[in-house]
């Protein structure tokens, strides 16, 4: 039998991404709010796989209104989180439905930064008490851009193939059943365990930190990267994460195929002088196939502001960082 997975945030990007292409391995359910709803039933949202034929985003779908009344009979294996941070009080409405159920759906979070894990189980406490530590928690660190734009009433979602993306389980499995469809819907997954799982979320932080200097400056990633004094401030905006994670005694996993701790530890010894001359290089290390585009200041606390409070933890300064976040809010 296909594993049913629930996807909550269905007509956002990733949920919608993570609809049609687990479509044909998986029996997917939609949650989400009326206007999306609405949109998908109306046949307002489409995908588009680079290089492939726009498709109208069909699949089953209950509005979140409707939701706790239906949660037990729809009986969900997994239940993916593709809303933004914070997680907290979106999984807590969406587990509790099942307080003192013996099924309990797999929990899967792909949001960016560091804190949705510790958000999502903070949650869980405080419906399953002790019984959270049985619950599975399946981290996903995806790497595929995924744009979306209007075209007249339609929505279109577009990304690249394959999916890549790295994940790891926090609980009693071993993430063996969302390993099998991870393969059988083609994504290039790389699977990650114990303290690796950390390391991969680390990995992951290091990549989206690349352009938020660029953003708050105006910039594309590529147009920043290639200015000598926005190119400064990326490369002391990272050492400083990873002065953070040095102090921390983390590590970086190399994820996607991005070696990053050899990146990291490139960009905090080798003198600056030597990298703004070989930023050209860099940029081709850095940000091989991260779309050219402003990124999304919406979630600078759990970027720039993630490195901020990971520094006063372990009392590394970060003021550089701190100087984004407050470009970034003003």
């Amino acid at each position: 039998m296909k594993p049913h997975i629930l996807i909550v945030g269905i007509g956002g990007r990733t949920g919608s991404m993570f609809a049609r292409e687990l479509g044909g391995v998986c029996r997917i359910t939609g949650v989400g709010r009326d206007q999306e709803i609405n949109s998908i039933k109306a046949g307002d949202i489409a995908v588009q796989a680079e290089g492939g034929d726009q498709q109208v985003l069909k699949v089953d779908v209950i509005r979140s209104s409707e939701y706790g009344s239906v949660a037990k009979v729809l009986a969900p294996d997994y239940i993916f989180v593709t809303t933004r941070n914070p997680v907290g009080e979106v999984v807590k409405n969406y587990y509790q439905p099942f307080a003192g159920s013996t099924q309990i759906p797999k929990l899967v979070l792909s949001q960016n930064g560091l804190s949705a894990i510790a958000d999502a189980k903070k949650a869980l406490t405080e419906i399953f008490g002790e019984a959270t530590a049985k619950i599975d928690i399946i981290r996903v660190s995806l790497l595929n851009p995924i744009d979306a734009r209007a075209d007249g009433s339609r929505l279109i979602i577009s990304y690249r193939l394959p999916i890549k993306l790295g994940f790891g389980s926090q609980g009693p499995a071993d993430a063996a059943e969302i390993a099998g469809v991870f393969q059988k819907a083609a994504f290039k997954a790389e699977q990650f365990s114990g303290t690796q799982v950390l390391a991969m979320e680390r990995a992951k932080l290091f990549l989206n930190l690349i352009g938020m200097a660029s953003a708050v400056a105006g910039l594309p990633v590529g147009e920043g990267l290639a200015d000598p004094k926005t190119f400064t401030q990326e490369i002391l905006m990272l050492r400083e994460y990873a002065q953070v994670v040095k102090k921390s005694k983390g590590s970086f996993a190399t994820l996607g195929g991005y070696p990053i701790g050899q990146i990291s530890f490139l960009l905090s010894y080798v003198p600056m002088p030597l990298l703004v001359m070989a930023r050209k290089k860099l940029i081709a290390i850095v940000a091989k196939n991260r779309n050219n585009k402003p990124k999304d200041l919406g979630e600078i606390d759990y970027y720039n502001g993630e490195v901020v409070r990971l520094g006063k933890a372990v009392g590394v300064a970060t003021p550089v960082n701190e100087e984004i976040v407050r470009r970034a809010k003003k």
